[in-house]
């Protein structure tokens, strides 16, 4: 996940996710290049009904 906010509330939504990887902009090529190997390494298993059921914030 990259995104601009690292606020409480996003980290915990990335974890409630299943994010393998949480970025926060601005992002270097090696932190970027690090994330996506460490991300390929880790195996889950999607549940879409389980996601499906997280409330998602309504940002403007």
């Amino acid at each position: 996940m990259l995104t601009a906010s690292g606020d409480h509330e996003t980290v915990e939504l990335a974890g409630r996710l299943d994010m393998s990887g949480y970025l926060i902009k601005p992002v270097t090529p090696q932190k970027l290049r690090t994330a996506i190997s460490q991300g390929g390494k880790r195996a889950i298993k999607i549940d879409f009904a389980r996601y499906q059921q997280i409330q998602l914030p309504q940002k403007v």
